[in-house]
């Protein structure tokens, strides 16, 4: 994998600076052990490799749709997944998979409380799929000062 990460060492200098670790929450379509796939399994490694980082304090959110319906608790819309720290859920219900939203209010508010309460210095998108493509705009009107990077796995923004 041939990635870029310049932006990211300098937006840790910056977090250095302050005496803290450097806050990243790493979004992606579901967990890769409730569903396989590349885009959730690069994300999946990217967050185990940033938690051997004292300088990095990663967060994963991963989103699941209607096909897990035991994981569905009662009027949650996030949730930690299998009691390990750090990994969240996204129960995303009330996805459209034509227009690539989501149309639960009650999910985005949250959303935006979950990234008001850890705070990110950086999000990583891994894709929007069952998060909703709006989730970049929703995500920059809660944190207007978040360093926001979203990775393209593969063509599905043009497919339609």
């Amino acid at each position: 994998m041939n990635t870029d990460f310049s932006d990211l060492e300098r937006i840790r200098s910056d977090a250095k600076s302050i005496q803290r670790p450097l806050i990243v929450l790493l979004v992606s379509l579901f967990h890769p052990e409730l569903v396989r796939g590349g885009a959730q399994q690069v994300c999946y490694d990217i967050f185990k490799e940033f938690e051997q980082r004292p300088d990095i304090q990663p967060f994963l959110l991963a989103s699941i749709d209607n096909s897990f319906p035991s994981l569905n608790k009662s009027g949650a819309r996030i949730t930690g997944f299998d009691g390990r720290p750090n990994e969240f859920l996204f129960l995303s219900k009330e996805y459209d998979y034509w227009w690539h939203r989501t149309s639960d209010y009650l999910l985005l508010e949250a959303y935006g409380e979950f990234l008001k309460q850890i705070e990110p210095d950086v999000i990583h998108f891994h894709h929007f799929l069952t998060l909703g493509v709006d989730l970049l705009s929703f995500t920059r009107k809660i944190l207007p000062n978040v360093k926001i990077i979203f990775t393209f796995h593969e063509f599905m923004t043009i497919c339609a």
